[in-house]
């Protein structure tokens, strides 16, 4: 069982507060608080944001739709809402303060941080991107010919990025604009279309 995985009545409330992009921490008349990558356990994406939140932090898991076969009967489908960058999610908080507790959080793995073990910031745009497409990502749509800015995707073809999970930010001509996480640093990069892959469960 996933670790995260809690009673229906308890998921509903951090699933909608996972989904709906977060307000910018930002306390009366100051500068907005970084953002930070946080690597969670495995399948504890969930977990890690919610025992986040309940120590006051701001968090962001961003997610996505997926078709995800039924584990009894073969042939059917359902709809669900999984993390778009699996084992990842991000936190707002002041850098020059405590954040050590972060560390010792259930749910949490590890913080991306430099070499002298500082934390890394998100790139604000690259993090904007992400945020603005979450409603795209929260239902599945038929497929176009085109992507469309939002879209969650995999990204295929050999490249270096080949196999990660990504989301479209924009669409020009034949190449996209894509948001990944690569070694626990937000991104974004330009391919070709025939690199982008469906997201499947």
């Amino acid at each position: 069982m996933p670790l995260d995985a809690l009673p229906s009545t308890r998921l509903e409330a951090p699933n909608r507060m996972c989904a709906q992009p977060v307000a910018d921490a930002t306390p009366s008349g100051s500068r907005p608080l970084p953002w930070f990558v946080i690597a969670s356990h495995s399948q504890a994406e969930r977990r890690a944001a919610q025992h986040l939140a309940q120590q006051g932090y701001q968090t962001y898991l961003p997610l996505c739709a997926i078709k995800r076969r039924d584990r009894v009967v073969r042939s059917m489908f359902h709809t669900i809402q999984v993390p778009l960058f699996s084992g990842y999610l991000f936190t707002s908080f002041d850098p020059h303060e405590n954040w050590r507790p972060i560390l010792y959080t259930p749910g949490v793995f590890s913080l991306i941080r430099n070499p002298d073990g500082k934390p890394i910031p998100v790139p604000q745009r690259a993090l904007e991107a992400v945020r603005a497409s979450e409603d795209a990502r929260r239902t599945l749509t038929p497929w176009e010919p085109l992507w469309r800015p939002g879209a969650a995707c995999k990204l295929a073809g050999g490249g270096a990025f080949d196999g990660h999970d990504a989301v479209v930010t924009a669409v020009h001509h034949d190449r996209a604009v894509v948001a990944l996480l690569m070694l626990g640093h937000l991104r974004e990069v330009q391919v070709s279309l025939d690199c982008l892959a469906a997201r499947e469960g």
